[in-house]
C-alpha cells in the first residue's frame, strides 16, 4: 500500500513539475486597476510565473477549504468527544459495579441467571 502511495505521489509531482515549466512565461500582476487617467496615483505591478501564480492561488484555495471543512466538522468532533466521555464513564461504572458484587468475567453469567 505505502508503494502504491509514493508512486501516486511521485507521478502527481511528475504532472505538477512538468506544467510549471511549461508556464513559466511571466505574467504581469497589478494589486489594483490602473487608474491614472482618474488621477490617482498607479498601482505597483509585478511579473510573475503563471506556474507560481497558479500554484499559489491553488495552495491558498487548498488550506481556506481544509479551514472550512476543519470548522464544519467541529459538532461532529464535539459530539465523539463526548461519547467517548460517556463510554468511558460507563466503562468505569461497569467495572465498579463488577468489583462491589465480587464477579469475575466467567461468574456473571452464573449471577445473572441466578436471579
Amino acid at each position: 500500500m505505502r508503494l502504491l502511495t509514493y508512486l501516486v505521489l511521485g507521478f502527481a509531482a511528475l504532472v505538477v513539475i512538468a506544467w510549471s515549466v511549461a508556464n513559466r512565461g511571466a505574467v504581469t500582476v497589478a494589486s489594483a486597476p490602473d487608474l491614472t487617467a482618474y488621477g490617482l496615483p498607479a498601482s505597483p505591478t509585478y511579473d510573475v510565473p503563471l506556474f507560481a501564480l497558479a500554484l499559489g492561488f491553488g495552495a491558498v484555495g487548498f488550506i481556506l477549504g481544509a479551514a472550512r471543512e476543519y470548522l464544519r466538522e467541529g459538532r461532529v468532533r464535539r459530539r465523539a468527544a463526548e461519547s467517548r466521555r460517556e463510554a468511558d464513564k460507563l466503562q468505569r461504572e461497569v467495572a465498579t459495579l463488577k468489583r462491589s458484587q465480587n464477579l469475575d468475567e466467567d461468574d456473571e453469567i452464573i449471577a445473572l441467571t441466578a436471579r
